[in-house]
């Protein structure tokens, strides 16, 4: 696929909604695509219509170990000391490496995602069917595509790693795990079947309002610095968190069902090409499942939004994380008879704020996901 202008259209960057004829077509679709077109078996079908090399999944290896040898640099040779200088809680400097880690990556991570789609191929983005155009289990993948592939498989290979060894554990930690291992298979499968630009799409739009959810959580652990409140911090956290929450609705909960599990199904991802596409009842079934997910961690944002119009904010509880008891025994370390002359900072209840009202990092919503996928 070559470079193309993009020509913007509202049609068709933004279909009409209709959740009821995507629902419609699930049910009636996918029993008489299995019905008329038999599987040879999920694993026979791998060995006919997928092709990935042994020297792909070792970059993928490699990369995933860089990626987590960047990550250490970067929080012991920036992250930490920032955490330090700005002196931040003790809390907030162990918190804060992470989302800083993940803000850098998703922000660059995503910006090539979006320009290799958006200006590269943009044609797909329009109109996705397209993408199967000339499919073939071994037709060529534009270098672009493939270096992205491969940032996104081995950041999720990282990032399973890390969830396991290196972040905090919590109460989603093992949702994350789930995420991630359906992630690694989607773009595994995706790669491997051709269906590459379609996997690309679930990236687009899924990893792009996560830049703003650790934009917000880093700004809300600079907030509290030296014993002092700086709220410039705070209305930069509210407006990233938003954004994060208009971009999940627009980008999650519309434009991935409207604009890739349309057209995954089988009768829409023929217009163009018209024999047997493998695959359409595990692809489908991932992609719904990644839909689910997406509700799931939409639930907990919707929590948080109706505790604020509520004004029930200080009650919130942070079901993620058992941290209480730390920030407490910090917080009462600091008004001490002997201890620094500055006041304590405003009490901290479950992980929010009272004062302000301002979410704290870690209570915006279970972690993301993300992914390609």
């Amino acid at each position: 696929m070559t470079a193309t202008t993009m020509s913007w259209s509202w049609s068709e960057y933004f279909p009409y909604p209709d959740y009821v004829g995507l629902i419609r077509m699930v049910v009636t679709d996918l029993p008489e695509y299995y019905r008329t077109e038999p599987s040879e078996g999920t694993f026979n079908e791998l060995r006919k219509y997928s092709y990935i090399t042994m020297d792909e999944v070792k970059t993928a290896v490699i990369l995933a170990v860089v990626w987590t040898l960047v990550r250490t640099l970067l929080t012991v040779l920036i992250f930490k000391p920032v955490g330090r200088v700005l002196q931040l809680t003790k809390t907030n400097q162990t918190k804060m490496p992470e989302s800083a880690w993940r803000f850098f990556f998703y922000l660059t991570s995503w910006s090539f995602v979006a320009w290799a789609l958006l200006y590269n191929h943009s044609v797909i983005v329009r109109d996705p069917p397209k993408s199967f155009i000339g499919w073939s289990a071994d037709m060529e993948i534009p270098w672009d595509i493939r270096l992205a592939y491969l940032i996104q498989g081995s950041y999720y290979l990282h990032g399973l790693a890390t969830v396991l060894v290196l972040d905090v554990w919590r109460s989603d930690s093992m949702v994350l795990c789930m995420h991630h291992v359906l992630t690694l298979v989607l773009i595994t499968l995706s790669y491997a079947c051709r269906y590459h630009y379609i996997g690309l799409m679930v990236v687009l739009y899924h990893d792009f309002n996560d830049i703003f959810l650790e934009f917000s959580k880093c700004n809300v652990y600079f907030k509290d610095r030296g014993g002092k409140k700086y709220m410039i911090h705070e209305y930069i956290a509210n407006a990233s968190f938003a954004v994060f929450t208009l971009s999940w609705i627009l980008m999650r909960m519309y434009l991935f069902p409207m604009k890739v599990l349309y057209n995954v199904l089988p009768a829409t991802a023929k217009v163009y090409y018209h024999d047997h596409l493998p695959f359409g009842i595990e692809c489908n079934s991932m992609m719904w499942l990644l839909m689910c997910l997406d509700i799931y961690w939409f639930v907990y944002i919707a929590i948080f939004l109706y505790k604020i119009f509520t004004k029930q904010l200080e009650e919130m509880e942070d079901i993620r994380e058992d941290n209480k008891d730390d920030e407490a025994t910090e917080i009462k370390a600091k008004s001490v008879p002997n201890g620094p002359t500055h006041e304590a900072p405003e009490p901290v209840t479950n992980g929010v704020v009272k004062e302000t009202a301002a979410m704290n990092g870690n209570g915006l919503k279970k972690r993301h996901p993300a992914e390609c996928s």
